[in-house]
Parts: structure tokens; C-alpha cells; sequence
């Protein structure tokens, strides 16, 4: 991507929101988008990355998003 931020759909708006608090537990902050501010279907997760981040914190990321990767996405996947 050319911009910072790197956007994760999810099937619900329900799943952004339990998945971001899901990743704040693991303290990754991560911003759930949801209507209205975009269309149902566009639901996701709203990460940001700065050049202050260093690999490991992508690494640490990397590992949040696998770990917390809600189960009803599994059945979504392509």
C-alpha cells in the first residue's frame, strides 16, 4: 500500500469492534470502522503504522492479528 493505513475487513461491524478489543488486550490499538462511517459491507479494522514503528513492533502485530483472528472469519476467507 502507499498510505499508512492498512484496513482489515471483517463480515460484521460486530466482528471489527470485538476484534479491535480483542487486539487492545494485547496492547495493539487498532480503530474498528463501521457505519456510518463506511458502508456495512466495508466493516473492518483501521490499523495505522508511522515510521516510528520498528519491526518488532510489526512483528508483535503480526502475531496480535493471527492470534485474535476471530473464528466466524475462518468460514469468510479466500
Amino acid at each position: 500500500t502507499e498510505t499508512p493505513i492498512i484496513h482489515i475487513k471483517t463480515s460484521t461491524p460486530e466482528q471489527a469492534t470485538h476484534w479491535a478489543e480483542a487486539l487492545k488486550k494485547r496492547g495493539i490499538w487498532t480503530h474498528p470502522v463501521r457505519p456510518p462511517s463506511v458502508p456495512y459491507v466495508s466493516s473492518g479494522l483501521r490499523i495505522t503504522l508511522s515510521a516510528l514503528h520498528q519491526r518488532t513492533h510489526i512483528n508483535q502485530l503480526i502475531e496480535a492479528l493471527h492470534a485474535t483472528y476471530p473464528p466466524c472469519l475462518l468460514a469468510h476467507r479466500h
